[in-house]
């Protein structure tokens, strides 16, 4: 892959979390957006579109053809307005991206080294973020404020609003974002290689804690957990083994105890599921929306990708597939997770992990974040293993040695 158009599409994927923050010069559509439809429109005049051969591409094709369907006929019936086929065309765009162009014009390796690169920087700005507030008083935001897309990220007074709970975000809008998206760069520094890539790790553990988010917690013990697993059933040296356990565990222990401090207490608040007003109850009691007051058509194929059953709360991404797709479209899906998560290599599992528990408290479906984690699971999918930089490294050594002692 040495297209120059490739490679910076590569990069774009990588970054456009961040990019999608901002807006453009078009009305109701972020700069991500926009340059995704101009790397489309490269990608068509060149010929260079790839139509989805592989499995878990095709169950995405089918997804997408199915939304665009079940929205049409919700448009018929007049049950969907502009606001909603606005939004089915947006996340149209998004799955035309990942399933049409993501696994033919990214370079992996690039891919994963741009996000380690993001997650260091963000890691180390946040520490700066924090350094600066404590020791001098000084609010410093990552984040161009009044270049932002979402005009009440635009209008926060951010003075007012850490001087009563601090919660940076290096340069993401919020510590949710930030820890949705330092999953990717984290797990890949403890799965995608032969060797834990320790600097990676220590800044994407940094950032997480500090962003205090209570996603962050479910995140790192998820990945704890199956970096646990993991390398404890591939290492087959008892020594080796019962170290990687007791390296896990302290790290648990680590965790732990700095989550107990106070600064960071209030993150493992947030996952309290008690009261009306926690976040937890913010983002589950919505689920009973996609049943409520619909008929068993409704329920079965939905109400239009792109319908909302509220405007008033938050609406985690599975509610928006349920509610919008119907059970059949959820089952599509699912489908897709699965093939993808039983096809792909341990990395690609837990990135499908990581991707399905976002889906369900966060609303990672409907935006831009969605394409690097698709990304992800379509590019390394139908793989058991991935041959990595150290495996290539390993064989050349081999080969070498080999000639050497033929020679």
């Amino acid at each position: 892959m040495n297209s120059r158009i490739d490679n910076a599409f590569t990069i774009f994927v990588a970054l456009c979390p961040i990019i999608g923050c901002y807006k453009s010069f078009v009305s109701g559509v972020n700069l991500a957006e926009i340059i995704l439809i101009g790397f489309v429109g490269l990608f068509i005049i060149d010929g260079k579109l790839y139509i989805a051969k592989k499995g878990p591409e095709k169950i995405l094709v089918l997804f997408m053809v199915y939304i665009i369907f079940v929205s049409l006929i919700s448009v018929l019936f007049n049950k969907m307005g502009g606001a909603e086929l606005t939004r089915t065309i947006r996340f149209g765009l998004y799955f035309f991206v990942v399933s049409l162009l993501c696994r033919k014009h990214i370079d992996h390796r690039m891919f994963i080294k741009w996000t380690k690169i993001v997650a260091i920087v963000s890691g180390a700005f946040i520490i700066l973020q924090y350094i600066l507030f404590y020791a001098f008083g000084k609010v410093q935001l990552g984040v161009i404020q009044n270049l932002l897309y979402f005009s009440g990220y635009a209008e926060h007074d951010y003075e007012m609003i850490f001087s009563n709970y601090f919660r940076p975000s290096a340069f993401f809008v919020e510590p949710a974002q930030m820890a949705q998206y330092l999953c990717m760069p984290f797990s890949a520094a403890l799965l995608y290689e032969q060797k834990i890539d320790t600097l990676t790790s220590i800044f994407c553990l940094i950032g997480m804690l500090l962003s205090t988010s209570g996603q962050a917690v479910v995140f790192l013990a998820t990945l704890l957990l199956i970096t646990a697993i993991v390398r404890g059933l591939k290492n087959q040296n008892r020594n080796k083994l019962f170290k990687s356990f007791l390296v896990m565990i302290f790290g648990f222990i680590v965790v732990s105890k700095i989550m107990s401090t106070e600064l960071f207490s209030d993150a493992l608040k947030r996952l309290n599921p008690g009261g009306t007003n926690s976040p937890f109850y913010a983002r589950m009691h919505v689920y009973t929306y996609a049943f409520f007051d619909k008929n068993f058509a409704e329920i079965l194929f939905g109400n239009g990708y792109g319908s909302v059953p509220t405007t008033n709360d938050f609406v985690p991404g599975l509610v928006y597939i349920l509610y919008g797709a119907g059970i059949v479209g959820t089952f599509v899906f699912a489908a897709f997770l699965f093939y993808a998560w039983w096809k792909g290599s341990s990395f690609e599992k837990s990135i499908v992990a990581l991707f399905a528990i976002t889906l369900v408290g966060a609303n990672i479906i409907t935006n831009v974040m969605m394409i690097p984690y698709i990304t992800l699971m379509l590019k390394f999918s139908d793989k058991k293993e991935i041959v990595t930089e150290s495996c290539f490294q390993a064989r050349n050594a081999i080969h070498a040695n080999a000639i050497l002692r033929n020679g």
